[in-house]
């Protein structure tokens, strides 16, 4: 009985040290696991895959001269020593496959989509912890090449695919997308999880685990909200632009319940995922987004430089309407219009470069003779009006019948020649001097053209007497017969 009893204890004691060195050991060794693998890239480049490992040991661990392999053309060499729960964070080819991290190494090689495992080895080639076996298209841990949903470890010791976290705390079963499921749902293959906190309270480990029997991990570091901020860095006065926010870092739910405000710096503000908006003057400006949902908040802000247009038209010889961007920098014209006998609307991408000139025919716009040029929020840019010189036809204005003028009546002038004299002799006048120089009568006008003076000739009273005058001759020949009548009457009563 005695014998049965030594035995006994003897076979637990095997047994005790067994599973002391079959389950404590191996974690000892183990104190740096995989904790992301992304495998698939980025949305941004395919190429920018990365692995993400954490610290699970309360003590920091020096993998100077460690290597990390897939037993095919990857075989990454480490280096640097992981602070206690750290996170280090291997790109491929340059620190831009993740931008928001900082690369603990940057490595050349890739990743084979159709699965691998990953071997930790340390300076001596001992392989530490346990491999991570990805299985034939990374069946084993997951990961999702269409969306580029990454393989992640949750707290349970879960591989599950979910979206990427470099650098943060993973996803957990709950938080994961609608369409997505976890890789392993066999819960006898899980067993009982194990918690022992460190004094500091930072992480836990236990020996439990997905299918590739990684340990789980506790994270108590706050789980910070990544925002990104989608904008042009230009703009033109006037002339919508549209924007976008997009959270990240945490489970779908959350970042679908964001709220967001913007800042456009403006004074004027937006509310919503995707907003518009249009500046009213130039210059540069910061515009801001604020995200939030209950604990969960982040702010982004980005700088954006509004610039005015300068343009002006001109017709060429063939009519033809020739709109020219005077600006020294190229303009989008979407949305534009001009006008003249046709408005014709700019299609959606129209770009105008530097000094550039669009030429519209002259059928196309019916140009008649001007032209102005609008934005698409109906503000005027630039005209033009021909210069054309339009022959008028003659209007003809109808009058009544032209009436023939009706006679002058001219008022009779006596001249000095028609005066009679009152002292009346009969003594002979004597011929004139012939030596001295007669007068010509003040009939006599001169002419003067082109320096030729020409002399009227007097008109002879005797030889030609005008009509005109007749009647004052009549009226002196009355007036003498009345004299002679009355001087013959004195002499007879003598």
């Amino acid at each position: 009985m005695n014998m049965s009893v030594t035995s006994y204890r003897l076979i637990q004691r095997i047994i005790v040290s067994l599973l002391f060195f079959f389950c404590f050991i191996p974690l000892a060794q183990a104190d740096v696991l995989f904790s992301e693998v992304a495998w698939m890239g980025t949305t941004v480049d395919s190429n920018d895959e990365w692995i993400e490992i954490y610290n699970f040991s309360s003590t920091p661990t020096d993998l100077t001269g460690w290597t990390l392999s897939d037993g095919k053309s990857l075989n990454i060499v480490l280096s640097g020593v992981m602070p206690p729960h750290g996170v280090f964070v291997l790109e491929r080819t340059d620190d831009m496959s993740v931008p928001s991290v900082t690369a603990a190494v940057i490595y050349t090689g890739a990743l084979t989509n159709s699965g691998a495992t990953l071997t930790f080895r340390d300076a001596d080639g001992v392989v530490m912890g346990t491999p991570l076996v990805g299985g034939a298209d990374w069946v084993n841990i997951g990961g999702d090449n269409a969306s580029k949903y990454s393989a992640q470890v949750t707290r349970t010791g879960q591989w599950v695919t979910g979206h990427q976290t470099p650098g943060l705390p993973n996803v957990e079963a709950d938080e994961l997308p609608d369409d997505t499921d976890d890789t392993d749902d066999d819960d006898d293959s899980e067993s009982d999880t194990n918690t022992d906190d460190d004094d500091d309270g930072a992480a836990s480990e236990s020996s439990g685990g997905g299918s590739s029997g990684t340990p789980t991990v506790f994270y108590t570091t706050p789980r910070p909200l990544l925002l990104a901020l989608t904008i042009p860095d230009r703009a033109y006065i006037n002339q919508e632009i549209s924007a976008s926010a997009s959270g990240g870092g945490l489970s779908a739910v959350i970042l679908n319940s964001l709220s967001y405000d913007w800042n456009f710096g403006d004074f004027n503000t937006g509310h919503g995922k995707e907003v518009t908006h249009r500046f009213a003057y130039p210059g540069t400006y910061v515009v801001t987004v604020h995200g939030q949902f209950k604990e969960y908040e982040a702010s982004v802000r980005k700088t954006i430089t509004v610039l005015p247009v300068n343009f002006s038209i001109t017709t060429n010889t063939h009519g033809d309407v020739q709109v020219h961007n005077d600006a020294s920098y190229e303009v989008d014209m979407s949305g534009y219009k001009i006008t003249s006998g046709k408005t014709l609307q700019f299609p959606e991408g129209t770009i105008l470069l530097p000094k550039a000139t669009i030429t519209i025919p002259k059928k196309q716009l019916k140009y008649t003779n001007s032209a102005t040029l609008f934005d698409d929020m109906a503000t005027q840019l630039a005209s033009v009006v021909s210069k054309k010189t339009v022959t008028a036809t003659p209007r003809i204005i109808a009058k009544d019948p032209i009436s023939p003028p009706a006679p002058i009546a001219y008022a009779p002038t006596i001249t000095p020649k028609a005066v009679a004299s009152t002292n009346f002799n009969f003594t002979q006048q004597k011929p004139p001097n012939p030596k001295v120089e007669v007068q010509p009568p003040l009939e006599t006008v001169a002419l003067v053209a082109e320096g030729v003076s020409q002399v009227a000739a007097p008109i002879e009273a005797a030889k030609d007497i005008p009509s005109e005058k007749l009647p004052y001759f009549a009226l002196l020949g009355v007036i003498g017969l009345g004299i002679t009548a009355v001087f013959a009457g004195r002499v007879k009563q003598k």
